[in-house]
Formats: structure tokens, sequence, C-alpha cells
């Protein structure tokens, strides 16, 4: 039975709105596909994701995954309530830490921490905000923010510009910085090399995070495995994401950031540790937890406070499938926000200068369809509903609870027209 607070509630459809669905999670899936049709610059976006130990968040079991099963989520223009549907787990468990280590500690030999920016004059510790030279939504901008610490030297001129890519935007949202690790470009360019040598061979490649032992190429059954193969510590090897723009992370890294599951790790403020590697049909950045400086307080939003040209629309295409808004595909572009143990009493999106709330589907660890999922949800939560109008402002207030206290965010981004890069 559907909770009753402060708005009206109703139940999302689980709908691709007639669109196929081209891509699927990590584990349990078919091959990637592409897809040009609702987003300028789309490819086919995979996601293997492990259930994660999230600060504060309980275990929980994987099981194995329902083919063609979704979330149902919540269309809500107020607070989280409501029933849904258990979407497909993420089938890969966490490696076990070695004893007496928790998950996400110190180990000997890992990477610096990537250090977190200070907030900006006026707005709450760790909160998003348009710093000088930070690009609108999209532009996967070569150039590394100037806080950012510098990758190793000799890296992969690629792996360095999905790095800068990905923390042009993960600065702007509050996010801090994530590191480039040697361990994880290999693994994430050897899964690559895999994918290219067996190309045609469906036995070796009917999953597009998984390898077969026998296989050309093959350096681990699954992410985490080949992580730590390629030295990674065994304590903090994590997730991956891939796509099949070809070796093109400019292109690659803001079609993960326009999603809602492939989002999670990239800009997550914990999480701080990644890996880039391209070849034919094949983009993927293997993640690391690494070992995050973010304190307790940070906040983190995406689209940030103050961007500009955030595309009015998302065409809904990732897998796992999310939980379809109640008009069905293209939805809005997909907000989200980021604190520790982050609990939701009020979520309002409006047009900036309306009091009129609108009305979205709302995401997080309380929803009952991300059951499975919850401790992947632990410090998230995402909205989105009716496709955007072009050349709009809108403001989002989320009010509830965190680590370091209550939580009272407000903030603010305004529409284009289209997508503003020009793949």
């Amino acid at each position: 039975m559907a909770q009753r607070t402060k708005y009206q509630k109703r139940g999302a459809g689980v709908s691709l709105a007639g669109a196929a669905l081209i891509t699927c999670l990590g584990f349990g899936c078919g091959g990637d596909g592409s897809d040009t049709s609702s987003q300028a610059g789309s490819g086919g976006v995979t996601v293997g994701v492990p259930m994660p130990a999230s600060a504060g968040a309980g275990g929980a079991t994987p099981t194995a995954p329902v083919a063609g099963s979704g979330a149902a989520g919540r269309t809500s223009v107020g607070s989280p309530a409501g029933a849904g549907a258990t979407p497909p787990p993420f089938p890969q468990s966490m490696p076990t830490p070695p004893s007496g280590m928790a998950p996400g500690a110190p180990v000997a030999g890992a990477p610096a921490p990537a250090p977190m920016r200070p907030p900006p004059s006026g707005m709450m510790a760790g909160a998003g905000a348009v710093g000088p030279g930070m690009p609108p939504v999209g532009a996967a901008n070569p150039a590394a923010p100037m806080n950012c610490p510098a990758p190793p030297a000799g890296s992969a001129e690629k792996a360095v510009q999905a790095l800068n890519a990905v923390n042009q935007l993960r600065v702007a949202a509050g996010s801090g910085c994530m590191n480039l690790v040697p361990a994880l470009v290999q693994s994430a360019q050897s899964h690559c090399d895999y994918k290219t040598a067996n190309k045609g061979n469906a036995m070796c490649t009917a999953d597009a995070h998984t390898q077969v032992m026998g296989c050309m190429g093959f350096t681990g059954a699954n992410v985490q495995a080949r992580e730590i193969a390629a030295g990674y510590p065994r304590a903090m090897a994590y997730t991956e994401v891939a796509t099949t723009f070809g070796n093109n992370p400019v292109a690659a890294v803001p079609n993960w950031i326009d999603t809602v599951y492939h989002r999670i790790p990239l800009l997550d403020p914990w999480t701080v540790d990644m890996g880039y590697g391209g070849g034919p049909g094949c983009d993927v950045i293997d993640i690391g937890r690494g070992m995050s400086t973010a304190p307790a307080n940070t906040i983190a939003v995406f689209p940030y406070d103050g961007q500009t040209g955030v595309p009015p629309t998302w065409n809904g295409l990732e897998g796992p499938a999310p939980p379809a808004p109640a008009g069905g595909w293209p939805s809005s572009y997909v907000i989200s926000l980021y604190a520790k143990n982050l609990t939701v009493t009020e979520h309002v999106l409006t047009k900036d200068g309306s009091t009129t709330p609108l009305e979205h589907t709302y995401l997080d660890k309380d929803m009952p369809g991300v059951a499975s999922l919850r401790n992947y949800f632990g410090s998230i939560a995402f909205m989105y509903g009716a496709p955007f109008e072009p050349n709009t402002k809108y403001r989002v207030k989320v009010v509830g609870m965190y680590s370091a206290g209550p939580l009272n965010v407000e903030w603010t981004f305004t529409t284009g027209t289209k997508r503003p890069f020009g793949q």
C-alpha cells in the first residue's frame, strides 16, 4: 500500500515505449549494441556492477538476473512511497577483503586518494557549483581540472582523455577527482583486447562483461578478477562500465553520465580510482573503490548547480532498464544527488519561479523496487519525469537526513535544445 505524505504518488510502469532494449547488465546479458535514434552520439551501454560495500549499508545476497525484467519505480511529486517490482539484481558479489579488513580500507601499495575541492563561498560543503572553465553536460573536455592530480607519467592518451572527461564533471558536481590507476587501465584495456580478439565468436563474447577461460586473451572471468589479476588491491576491486563507441572516451563518458545506474560509480565521491581501455566497438572504464578523502558532509549533485545546456531528454536505454516514468521514454534528463547514508523525506522538482511541483519518478534505497540494489543506493537518489522543455530553468529541492545531519538542498540548472557535443 502506498504511503501518503505531503504529495500524492502513483506507480510508474515498466516500459521502454516501444524502443528495443539494446543494453544489459554486465553478467547474464547479450552483446553490446548501439543506438542513434534518440540522442546524438548515443551508444549501447552496459554495466557490470557488484553489490558494493557502501558505508553504513548492510549486506545483501545477489541472485541470478531475470531475463527481460526491469524495475518498477514510483511516479511522484513529493516524498517517496509506494511499492515497485524488484529489479534485476547485480549478479556479482564484492570480493572478500583480507581477514580483519573492511572493504575500502587502506591497502599497502594502494594509490594515493584524490583530493576534494573546497566548496565555493556561500555554498554548503561538497555541493556542486559552476567553476571557471566548467563544461556543459556532455562536453567531455580533454583538459584536466587544475586541482586534480596528474595521471601517471606515460599514461595512454585515451586513458587520460577519459580521466579528464570524468573529472571535469565530477569537480563541477562536487564529487572531487578520480585517479588514473595503471592496474585499472591494464584491466580495462585487456577486456577490450579480449573482445577484439574474439569478435564473431559468440561463445566467447555472449556477455559484455564476462570472459570465458580458454578464449583468446582471457584475463579473468569477471571485472573484479581482471582488476585483481592486473595488480589492483583485492579489497578495493569494484566494477566496470562499457559501451560501443570504439576507443572514443570523449563520446563514451557523457553517454555513461546520462544514465541512472552507470552514473552511480562514475560520480560517486567515495569511489575514486579508474582506468580506461578502448578498441574497435569497445570502450571500458574499470573502477576501483580507492581511498576517498571525501568528508561526511560531502554533497554532490548532477546536473550541477548553475549548469546550462542540459539535454532536455534521455532515451532510457541502459541495462538493467531503469524504471520508466509514467509517460514512458524518453524521460527528462536524469537528476541525481549524492550524500552519505542518505534518507530523503521530501523531493520537489519545479520550473524555476513556479510553485507547481512536476511529477517525477524517484529512486533511492528506501524504494521497495530496489531491495536487491539497496547497498548500491545507500548514498544516492534519482529523479526524472516527463521531458524537460528546452531553454528552461528548473529548480530541485531535496530534504532529509545524511551523515552530517539534516539535509536541505536546493539548486537550479537550465536546459538547452539538444546534447551540446558534436558526435
